[in-house]
């Protein structure tokens, strides 16, 4: 049996034994081998990128703060997700759909917080709202703005994508924008940027769908959601 690594838990701030953290939920179909074309497997020339033998992972939670996402938000967000393979299944090169989804907004937001702080290394989002992104998932009925982030989806096709924080080139010069996590694997695809005016710009002409809204609505409603979201390749 492998050795747990011991780190600082990136959630409740214990340093404990980590759990292997399954980013996306292992239920929402990150499972099996997959290889990542990422920054990470880019910068260290491999050309066939990082390959994950159990889907997109990180040692990056202890085992109770895992437990407690799993818990509380993982049912809805696997929930969410079928709904989007479902779509997925029939888009055939589309740019941007509209389309109904029936969810949990508060549990899909508060797993996309547990998915960056599982990505982004707290150095990467100044102390105050990195523990604000904290409380935030430790608390399941928390609710309202998490002024600092914003969430964005889109319908994902092609390789998987799996890296942590960075900044985006503007090619047009100016400021660029932040990109706390870029999580994808089909159907749904994820970007969790810092809420100012460079990254909003970058993400409104990928013409990523803002779903940094659903932080606020209250725990367990279940509202009927339409969404346009574009189709990107990884």
């Amino acid at each position: 049996m492998s050795k747990k690594a011991v780190g600082r838990c990136r959630i409740c701030g214990r340093v404990e034994p980590l759990s292997r953290e399954h980013v996306i939920p292992k239920s929402a179909g990150n499972a099996g081998p997959v290889s990542v074309r990422s920054l990470y497997s880019i910068a260290n020339g491999w050309s066939r990128g990082e390959l994950f033998q159990n889907g997109l992972t990180r040692s990056a939670l202890c085992e109770p703060c895992n437990n407690i996402c799993g818990r509380h938000f993982v049912r809805s967000f696997a929930h969410w997700t079928l709904q989007g393979a479902l779509y997925h299944q029939r888009l055939k090169g589309a740019a941007r759909v509209l389309l109904p989804f029936s969810l949990v907004p508060l549990a899909v937001a508060k797993q996309l917080a547990v998915m960056t702080l599982a990505m982004a290394h707290a150095e990467s989002i100044d102390l105050p709202h990195f523990l604000d992104l904290r409380r935030f998932v430790l608390s399941p009925a928390r609710h309202g703005s998490i002024g600092s982030f914003r969430f964005y989806t889109y319908f994902h096709f092609g390789a998987a994508v799996f890296d942590g924080a960075f900044y985006a080139l503007d090619t047009a010069g100016g400021p660029c924008p932040m990109v706390h996590c870029h999580v994808g694997r089909e159907p749904l695809g994820y970007f969790v940027t810092a809420d100012d005016a460079a990254s909003i710009r970058w993400a409104e002409r990928l013409r990523l769908c803002d779903i940094t809204a659903f932080s606020r609505r209250q725990q367990h409603v279940i509202s009927i959601e339409h969404l346009w979201l574009p189709c990107l390749r990884g």
